[in-house]
């Protein structure tokens, strides 16, 4: 899956570009998935990525950026 989660956020960087919503969730699922998995270290860089990315481009007050918050949360 992790592979699979890799092409998703190559191709969405391509087409949408790194400031894009769906670039980012691509990548929280991503982060998602690590700390599933238990690569607690690289979940939270990407975490760390998709809220910095969400905070840029969604509302304060945007599910996405809150959820993105509480991921964080559930790593510390």
């Amino acid at each position: 899956a992790l592979i699979l989660f890799e092409r998703a956020l190559a191709a969405k960087q391509r087409f949408t570009g790194r400031k894009s919503a769906g670039y980012a969730l691509t990548l929280h699922n991503l982060a998602l998935h690590l700390q599933q998995h238990g690569h607690w270290s690289e979940a939270l860089s990407r975490h760390q990525e998709a809220l910095r990315l969400r905070e840029q481009i969604l509302p304060p007050a945007h599910p996405h950026r809150v959820g993105s918050l509480e991921s964080l949360a559930g790593l510390h």
